[in-house]
């Protein structure tokens, strides 16, 4: 491979500590804690052709079989959740999946302000037009089957990853045509605007203000920017991923009086700006993906994408009065599965008769009762932390020593 661009996949490869080393490939037992599968590259450390492709350095390749039968409709039922629960909190109606106890997400949330939510369900140009970057990645469970796997919100800010998708590799934008076209989609299927593909966007009232995240932006994007100091006057969509506390103030007073649209829905973007998990995300580095998946039920079936539990569990304790408990929130059982269940590859495992048991149990117990011939303890699959976003558990790092700390403590 010498006098090839070592970018993308390449230096992927390159920079793999389990196989670009003697001795350093280790095949771990997946007793009780299950590893990640093995893609990208042979056991040699040679690379996947099924995967990457010598004319694409930035590329990944997806089979029919993966689109038709998973990322499609799992995207789809992933969607439909999400958007529920922000239509939700677009209308003013309760929404405890998005507020977390006590309303904890949305205090300080830069992307909620009071002046924002005091107008919620009384703003009749909203059509809740959401671009969320997600999480995705390869699994494999206790079967051994390899499935594409939801992790959460991006950790990247919403802005970063839509400006991304115009871009092929790093310097090499889409035509401008695409952008067009997609937008023009948007506005014609969401707001019934008049208009096709060959359309101007400014000529339909399209502008943006210019992205926070510095050097993002495609070369034709500049003729769509807009000034915070303009008047807006002639804009009747606009696209921002700034925190609705951060508009200028004229775009405010347009959005709340109905004059104008922005592009997201300023509620799809709260997921960035939740003060608990920007907290927790200093002990851990993946919490910034946990509020996406806080909306969606576990979902295991081969026809979509797997999508873990997520949910707060509570154990009674002489200083929490249990009225203050918001019980809309709690998950306090699990469906257990085993590898030797009488299942075939396509099949739901969830979907048979319910093997339902405590979280705590779940997670700790070494009892007999608990355990039976194949379970064992889960608290290595798991990240627990407090009310307060206190990390309690980095289970897939934690030593015997930490786990045991964190059974004492929640026990």
């Amino acid at each position: 491979m010498k006098n090839i661009d070592k970018n993308g996949w390449r230096k992927l490869i390159a920079d793999n500590p389990f196989t670009n080393k003697e001795g350093k490939f280790v095949l771990p037992a997946y007793s009780e804690f299950m590893p990640p599968p093995f893609l990208g590259c042979t056991r040699c450390g040679k690379p996947d052709y099924n995967i990457f492709s010598e004319e694409d350095a930035y590329g990944w390749k997806i089979s029919e079989m993966e689109e038709n039968y998973e990322l499609l409709p799992g995207i789809e039922n992933i969607g439909k959740q999400i958007m529920e629960h922000l239509m939700k909190l677009g209308k003013g109606l309760q929404e405890f999946h998005i507020a977390g106890h006590k309303g904890q997400n949305l205090i300080n949330n830069p992307y909620w302000p009071p002046e924002l939510a005091e107008r919620a369900g009384q703003l009749n140009q909203e059509q809740y037009v959401s671009f969320l970057p997600m999480m995705l990645s390869q699994t494999q469970d206790d079967k051994g089957r390899v499935r594409w796997t939801f992790f959460g919100n991006s950790i990247k800010n919403p802005e970063y990853a839509f400006w991304k998708s115009f871009y092929t590799e790093p310097n090499k934008e889409l035509p401008e045509k695409d952008f067009r076209s997609f937008m023009l989609r948007i506005l014609s299927e969401a707001y019934g605007e008049k208009a096709d593909s060959n359309s101007n966007l400014v000529d339909v009232g399209f502008k943006m203000l210019q992205p926070e995240t510095k050097g993002i932006l495609p070369s034709w994007g500049k003729s769509y920017i807009v000034n915070d100091d303009d008047t807006f006057e002639n804009v009747k969509y606009l696209l921002s991923f700034r925190p609705f506390a951060a508009l200028p103030e004229i775009v405010k007073q347009k959005y709340l009086a109905c004059k104008l649209a922005l592009l997201p829905f300023p509620g799809s973007l709260v997921f960035w700006g939740m003060p608990g998990y920007l907290k927790l995300h200093n002990d851990l580095p993946s919490a910034l993906q946990i509020p996406l998946s806080r909306l969606l039920t576990r979902h295991s079936g081969h026809e979509s994408i797997r999508v873990n539990q997520s949910g707060w569990i509570y154990e009674p304790h002489p200083n929490i009065d249990p009225k203050d408990v918001e019980k809309e929130l709690l998950l306090d059982t699990y469906h257990r599965s085993h590898r030797w269940e009488k299942i075939h590859k396509h099949e739901d495992e969830l979907a048979g008769l319910p093997r339902l048991e405590k979280i705590i149990k779940t997670l700790f117990s070494t009892k007999l009762d608990a355990m039976g011939l194949y379970d064992k303890p889960m608290a290595r699959n798991s990240h627990l932390w407090k009310n307060d976003f206190e990390l309690l558990l980095d289970g897939p790092n934690a030593s015997p020593e930490e786990i045991q700390k964190a059974e004492l403590e929640i026990m």
